[in-house]
């Protein structure tokens, strides 16, 4: 939504998320650190949200998505954690490639790297042998990337197939 500059929406769903994030504190102990966290962050997200600052709005929700992930880690779910992750990463391209945080882009790449690897053998005992084929053509060309538009380029592409990657598993 702010990526697209629709302010109202982003407004609409940052409040769908406080109230989901109130229930969680409500069902969950209040010191669990993942909580802390995403409490932290959906604080910074509406500061973002209210200032209308795109940059901030993307880094902070995608803040979120990642200590989501990371919260899920221990449960058993339909889709792995790591295709969020992915998506996460995906996502992260795009941030760090707004600011041109080159390093950041690099270690973003390497992290899309060594999530692939673990997620890869179970895309494809699920029947994606064509999804991970795509997906390591799209890895090959983060380990290639050397400009902050090489990175960027490849962030809509990613995302993209981080789809397909999750359609294996519905």
């Amino acid at each position: 939504m702010a990526k697209i500059g629709d302010w109202a929406k982003a407004q609409a769903v940052l409040t769908t998320l406080q109230q989901s994030v109130q229930q969680l504190n409500q069902q969950s102990p209040s010191n669990h650190s993942g909580i802390l966290s995403l409490r932290n962050r959906v604080a910074r997200l509406s500061q973002a949200v209210e200032a209308k600052d795109q940059q901030a709005t993307q880094h902070y929700a995608n803040q979120v998505t990642l200590i989501a992930a990371q919260m899920t880690q221990p449960y058993q779910t339909k889709v792995p954690v790591e295709v969020t992750l992915l998506d996460y990463y995906g996502r992260q391209l795009e941030v760090d490639a707004a600011s041109g945080n080159m390093a950041q882009l690099q270690s973003t790449a390497s992290q899309i790297e060594q999530t692939w690897n673990a997620l890869r053998p179970v895309i494809v005992s699920h029947g994606g042998s064509a999804e991970a084929q795509q997906f390591d053509g799209l890895v090959a060309r983060a380990k290639q990337a050397k400009s902050v538009t090489d990175y960027s380029q490849l962030a809509t592409p990613i995302l993209d197939q981080v789809d397909q990657l999750e359609a294996v598993f519905k």
